[in-house]
């Protein structure tokens, strides 16, 4: 049953990356940092999976099992499915969230680094793995040094590149132009339409989808989102605590469970539940913006 499972985990994946590479071909690609945190996950991510195939092969995982080839391949499909896909989203979006770009030489040297780094560090594993070297011991023999040393230079390469994006931040906060129109990137899609910082109500007027990219087929007519004479009162939840209380809970019934404490556990889960009817039944039927108030917000964002 864990071989076939194994094996059939591959079918959808193997689907998706030929969509991902389907929907790179024939584009028009910049290079930007994004787009090299994007482009780095499918070959990692590739050999993560052909591993992981690997892996649903009962004989040969007698001998994978609990070896550091198994801690290769599941940080092959973790960081790079997990980590780069959050460091592409975080420089893509930063700008509409935070009103400015990271710097791209700092984005690009972070990236190099703790790609190389990452390759560095966990390639080898997969050869410690294949000489034996079990998983979760504290002391290597002789003949596993090298390989070790290795992998922690790559170490010492994703720490750099990590360090080196985190200076980034503070770099671009302090001197990176602002942004003015809110489309950073000259985008496709609406969420590049809403000016920056972004309302807390979001569109000022409800957008009208006429084709695929919409944003671009506005551009083009040199049309927005944004209609004064389409303005109506929009309606908006207060802010409460309540969810941020049920995550809370939620974050130590799920710590509880981690060491067995049932009974624990058991109760943080009743609070939760608890939390979920105090939610349902909240009369709170939040309030509205008025429509003065949108046409100055959005007037001053922008530069009307």
């Amino acid at each position: 049953m864990f071989s076939v499972s194994t094996m059939l985990i591959a079918v959808p994946t193997g689907v998706k990356i030929f969509n991902w590479l389907g929907t790179l071909y024939k584009s028009k690609i910049q290079f930007t940092t994004p787009m090299l945190w994007a482009l780095a996950f499918i070959p990692s991510f590739v050999i993560g999976g052909v591993t992981g195939v690997m892996l649903g092969m009962a004989a040969a995982d007698y001998q994978f099992h609990n070896s550091y080839f198994l801690i290769a391949h599941f940080h092959y499909v973790l960081i790079a499915g997990t980590v780069f896909a959050c460091f592409a989203g975080l420089e893509y979006w930063y700008p509409k969230m935070f009103n400015h770009k990271l710097n791209e030489k700092f984005g690009k040297l972070s990236f190099w680094l703790f790609v190389i780094g990452f390759h560095v560090t966990f390639f080898p594993q997969y050869f410690l793995g294949l000489d034996g070297m079990p998983r979760r011991i504290f002391d290597t023999g002789p003949e596993w040094f090298t390989l070790n040393f290795i992998s922690t230079i790559g170490a010492f390469g994703m720490g750099l590149g990590f360090a080196i994006f985190v200076f980034n931040i503070y770099y671009s906060y302090r001197n990176s132009k602002r942004e003015t129109t809110g489309d950073s990137w000259d985008g496709r899609t609406l969420e590049w339409a809403t000016p920056t910082p972004v309302p807390h109500y979001n569109f000022a007027t409800v957008p009208t989808i006429s084709s695929l990219d919409a944003f671009t087929e506005m551009k083009k007519r040199n049309e927005s989102t944004y209609d004064e004479s389409k303005l109506e009162p929009i309606h908006m939840p207060n802010n409460t605590g309540q969810p941020i209380i049920m995550m809370a809970l939620l974050f130590m019934s799920s710590f509880a469970l981690v060491f067995e404490w049932i009974t624990l556990a058991i109760i943080f889960l009743v609070g939760v539940l608890v939390m979920m009817v105090v939610r349902s039944f909240d009369d709170d039927d939040g309030h509205h913006v008025e429509v003065d108030e949108i046409k100055e917000t959005e007037r001053q964002l922008r530069g009307l």
